[in-house]
């Protein structure tokens, strides 16, 4: 465990949605949040609007710092399964979206060797 007692590195589910499951949210910018995920950037925010999501929550009760669901995130708004590691660098509605590099990958790539970064694919 790393100081502060996040294991960095992990890989996580993302569920979003219309409609809450059994979790605490935070309410932002017209999206609610679960309470667990500390950090969310501008253009997935945006992407969440567009699509018509209202709900982001996670399957596990973990803390998740850092932006790295992101590139899952926006790959699953476009229908794309896969294990994916990135943040989301710019969106473009309503389909494009470019990702940027995440800490931990190494971590993540022992994990699954399936995991998907910015660099295998860096804009959809």
């Amino acid at each position: 465990m790393s100081k502060g007692g996040l294991i960095p590195g992990l890989i996580h589910t993302i569920i979003m949605s219309t409609n809450p499951i059994d979790r605490e949210y935070v309410f932002y910018d017209g999206i609610y949040i679960d309470e667990n995920i500390k950090n969310v950037g501008t253009h997935i925010m945006n992407a969440f609007r567009d699509y018509g999501i209202k709900y982001v929550s996670l399957k596990r009760n973990v803390i998740v710092e850092g932006r790295s669901w992101e590139m899952s995130a926006a790959m699953a708004l476009l229908n794309k399964d896969g294990v994916y590691s990135g943040v989301v660098d710019m969106y473009e509605p309503p389909r494009r979206f470019s990702f940027g590099a995440v800490p931990a990958i190494d971590t993540k790539r022992k994990l699954s060797r399936k995991l998907i970064t910015h660099i295998e694919l860096p804009r959809v």
